[in-house]
């Protein structure tokens, strides 16, 4: 198969649809679409935006306890898929709004913030984006963007997974709606605390049509590649057998204030656990850097009960 510009693709699905890009060594660039698991500092700059995460104590964990607009105590689901795309001494690329004057600035304030590498690839963003920069500096595993943004959802206009592929998308790695019934900003809305059978029951019927979609679109389109990534499942294990990966807590958040932790986001004043790599949640919605990187990593080296019908790691070397 001749490679595109745009060599691999990663598609999110959670709570709302998302989008991220996946690529390895060799390809040209790495994009990533997504809502607030995803976003590295979108929000930061998007004036009129409700969600945010540049503040503590989000980045807690981060580079020099850092908040830098990734809605996590450090690292997050589009680090480690980064990560599996491009080495384990990389991060995200840095978000679309750090092209512009204001993120330059931003970018560059973060990186005095931080230790210096020059290989880290936010460091460095992309000026002048579009396909024929790329090609140019295909040796630079830097290229890419995060486009990622919290709060951001799909819709029919924006939906259409063959623009993508007429764009020269081949590989395609989609990241299933999660166990979202169980998160802390589900269970604090349900009398007795438990699970929402409703929302959970909703994420299975999405994913069943999710997975028919892309194996009709394999057979439709020549050269497509993809590979599906059972959050649902993955997300239940880690609740249902938390001593299996240490996680001493699977329900409350870590960060936050009233039940569950979840009536209330992440902020300064909000009661903070010490224990973070014991927690699955990090807030009402998203996981901990620990449980981020368990995920991202059963979906790259993970059987077909974690990713089909090949997982990350493979996907990502084709």
């Amino acid at each position: 198969m001749t490679r595109s510009l745009v060599d691999v693709f990663v598609v999110a699905v959670c709570l709302m649809i998302f989008a991220l890009s996946l690529s390895h060594a060799g390809t040209p660039a790495v994009f990533i679409l997504g809502d607030s698991l995803y976003d590295v500092g979108t929000n930061t700059f998007v004036t009129r935006a409700l969600a945010k995460a540049n503040f503590p104590f989000y980045g807690i964990d981060f580079f020099n306890s850092t908040p830098n607009g990734r809605f996590s105590n450090g690292l997050n689901l589009a680090d480690f898929t980064a990560k599996v795309a491009l080495g384990e001494s990389v991060t995200s690329p840095p978000p679309f709004q750090s092209l512009y004057d204001t993120g330059n600035t931003f970018s560059a304030n973060l990186v005095k913030a931080i230790d210096f590498d020059p290989m880290r690839p936010w460091e460095t963003p992309t000026k002048d984006f579009n396909f024929a920069s790329m090609e140019a500096d295909k040796e630079n595993p830097a290229r890419g963007i995060n486009f990622a943004s919290s709060g951001s959802g799909i819709i029919d206009k924006t939906s259409a997974i063959d623009v993508l592929y007429n764009l020269g998308v081949r590989k395609f790695g989609i990241f299933g709606i999660p166990y979202v019934g169980c998160v802390p900003l589900v269970r604090v809305t349900v009398l007795t605390g438990e699970c929402s059978k409703k929302a959970n029951d909703m994420a299975i019927q999405f994913n069943d049509k999710l997975e028919k979609l892309l194996c009709d679109m394999m057979i439709n389109f020549k050269g497509m590649v993809y590979s599906f990534a059972n959050s649902y499942d993955v997300l239940k294990e880690l609740m249902e057998h938390p001593k299996n990966y240490n996680l001493t807590n699977t329900i409350d958040a870590c960060c936050g204030l009233g039940r569950f932790n979840a009536m209330s986001n992440c902020n300064p004043l909000a009661k903070l656990c010490k224990n973070r790599k014991e927690y699955l949640f990090w807030d009402i919605a998203h996981p901990t850097q620990y449980a981020a990187s368990i995920i991202i990593n059963k979906f790259q080296f993970g059987g077909p009960n974690y990713a089909r019908p090949i997982n990350w790691s493979k996907l990502a070397s084709l």
